[in-house]
């Protein structure tokens, strides 16, 4: 269980760190973007989340561009869970096997790409006659 928390924000280390690779946008403008998505869903958010939505897109993202972010992340996760678990020295795991994790991650991410495309051809061309 813990492994694929660990994975999951690795690889939002490795689109972050090396969003170009990825995006036309500028990661400022797709952090501005989606905040203002997210704010103006505002009502709909529960309220926890609410007065935290400025702090995800201003810090806890951007500090996900280095190995020093996913590891504040991963120690703050760690606090969150009762029982005992791996995640406070996860980032032990990023910094040793740093280039094979990259390596499936940009492995992952053409394949990923691919399936939303289908997914939302599929969705398109069967609007209204059932989701799939």
């Amino acid at each position: 269980m813990y492994r694929g928390v660990m994975v999951d924000l690795f690889y939002d280390h490795f689109i972050a760190a090396d969003w170009d690779a990825w995006s036309d946008e500028p990661f400022a403008s797709w952090l501005a973007r989606m905040r203002g998505l997210v704010e103006g869903q505002h009502r709909e958010l529960p309220e926890c989340l609410q007065a935290l939505v400025p702090i995800i897109f201003a810090e806890l993202l951007p500090s996900y561009r280095e190995i020093n972010g996913i590891g504040h992340a991963l120690e703050r996760m760690a606090r969150r869970v009762r029982q005992p678990n791996p995640l406070a020295t996860g980032v032990e795991e990023l910094v040793e096997h740093y280039e094979g994790l990259r390596d499936d991650f940009r492995g992952f991410v053409p394949s990923a790409q691919e399936f939303v495309r289908i997914f939302f051809r599929r969705s398109i061309s069967c609007r209204g006659r059932g989701p799939f």
